[in-house]
């Protein structure tokens, strides 16, 4: 959670997640030097879609706290947007990523021309023999 807790009383905290989003990020070398960041793109919300489902999940988590049931909670939204373009301006400014990005070195068959890895795990195009054995080798 972002933010202060309150220091008394009961409070609740909502956040909204788009699970499985349809926009895909990118990673990028910035110099041939092994110990410079590589760039890393996210790209959230490079599909519409997954800004319709964003702006669906606040819409319905407001109607989940607007319920009676909270009365005796504080609520105290992080933002004060009402209208369409201020929603999408408080989703891209407040997203971040919530697990292990994954399907950053995807996996293919060996003849594949896509795909950064075979099903071995070996990086293709690479003689060494290097491998990627981590997450990033999913596809959802």
């Amino acid at each position: 959670m972002r933010g202060k807790l309150p220091t008394e009383g009961n409070f609740v905290t909502v956040s909204t997640v788009v699970a499985s989003p349809a926009s895909r990020g990118s990673v990028q070398l910035h110099s041939s030097d092994p110990f410079d960041d590589p760039f890393i793109d996210p790209n959230f919300y490079g599909s519409k879609f997954d800004m319709t489902v964003m702006k669906e999940a606040i819409y319905a988590a407001r109607r989940f706290t607007a319920a009676r049931s909270w009365d005796s909670y504080i609520l105290k939204p992080s933002f004060n947007a009402t209208t369409e373009a201020e929603i999408e301006d408080m989703i891209r400014d407040t997203t971040w990523t919530i697990s292990h990005p994954v399907g950053m070195a995807a996996m293919s068959a060996k003849s594949a021309d896509y795909g950064v890895v075979d099903p071995d795990l070996r990086v293709k195009g690479i003689r060494s023999g290097l491998r990627v054995i981590d997450g990033s080798v999913f596809v959802s």
